[in-house]
């Protein structure tokens, strides 16, 4: 990675004129109010976006798909059957 530099068994990251100790595990979370806000494709390649102007109720269901889906695909695949089919139900419902 052209970013890191190897300093006496240290890696290290150019953070504006300074080198910083770099460290695998570190990580930062940022928000921002702004509903239009944009990010160059560099960032947007390195980083997690999230968006939290949903629903409380749909943002927890896409992290129970994503958690589901990484831990249990079985069970994912089983949950995402029961919705779809419970989503045609409720066009059968709506057309009686």
């Amino acid at each position: 990675n052209r970013e890191l530099q190897k300093t006496g068994g240290r890696a290290l990251i150019r953070i504006g004129t300074e080198d910083v100790d770099y460290s695998p595990k570190f990580s930062i979370v940022l928000a921002t109010r702004d509903p239009f806000a944009r990010f160059p494709p560099d960032v947007c390649s390195r980083v997690t976006l999230v968006n939290f102007t949903v629903t409380p109720a749909s943002l927890e269901s896409q992290l129970l798909a994503a958690v589901l889906h990484a831990q249990r695909p079985d069970v994912e695949r089983r949950r995402a059957e029961v919705l779809r089919l419970q989503g045609e139900q409720n066009v059968r419902l709506r057309e009686l």
